[in-house]
Parts: C-alpha cells; structure tokens; sequence
C-alpha cells in the first residue's frame, strides 16, 4: 500500500517514470490490485505506450466490483474506449462506451463518443 501511495504522488508531480515501476510492484496486492492497475494503465498512456496501458484496464475491468467502485469501472471502461479508439479498434471501444453509460449515462464525453463510433465517425475527436 505504501508503494501504491508513493506512486500517486510521482504521478501528481508527473514523475510517471518513478511511478510504474512502484505499481508493477504494488500489483502483486490483492486487496489494491485493481486500483493500481488503474493506476498503471493511466501511467503508460501518460508516456504513450498505448497496449500496455489497455492491458492494464483490461486486466482490471472484469475484476471491479461495480457496487463498491462504480466510479473506478467507469473510469476503468471510458479510458479503455479512448485508448481502443486511438488505436483503431473500434468494437472494443463501442463495447466501452456502452458499459460507461451504462454506468453513468452523463460520464464526460462517452455518449458522443459512443453515437460518432455507432455512426461510423472513426478516431479520436480530440
């Protein structure tokens, strides 16, 4: 948990490089996995490693629990759907744009995002 800590602060100051390895240490805690895998993904994207980040959302989605961390899934999904979006994969983004309003109806910018996708709107719209 320490380790997951100080990797929270490495991230807040933008220290992603002082960051992950501390995560992908702090993974092998059952009771936090799921959070820092969050964590992890958000840090890869951060430093445009694009796969890598997606495995890590994609790793902790099936694992969330959605009563307990509704707001956890949520951003675990919606930063799966930009990242699968950016890196052409298409389906899997609309698969997790439909689970974030599925979950939060009015989460930032998902039903757009979603609805471009559905009409056949390709790529990220920033």
């Amino acid at each position: 948990k320490l380790k997951h800590e100080l990797a929270k602060r490495y991230m807040r100051v933008g220290k992603i490089d002082g960051a992950i390895p501390l995560l992908q240490q702090a993974s092998s805690d059952n009771r936090i996995q799921n959070n820092v895998l969050v964590d992890l993904g958000k840090c890869f994207a951060a430093a445009k490693q694009s796969e890598l980040a997606l495995r890590q959302f994609t790793k902790a989605i099936p694992n969330i629990n959605p009563q307990d961390k509704a707001e956890l899934l949520t951003e675990a999904h919606y930063l799966a759907g930009r990242l699968s979006e950016e890196l052409g994969k298409r389906e899997e983004a609309e698969n997790h744009y439909g689970e974030v309003i599925a979950i939060n109806y009015a989460y930032k910018d998902a039903r757009k995002r979603l609805e471009r996708l559905q009409k056949g709107g390709g790529g990220d719209g920033e």
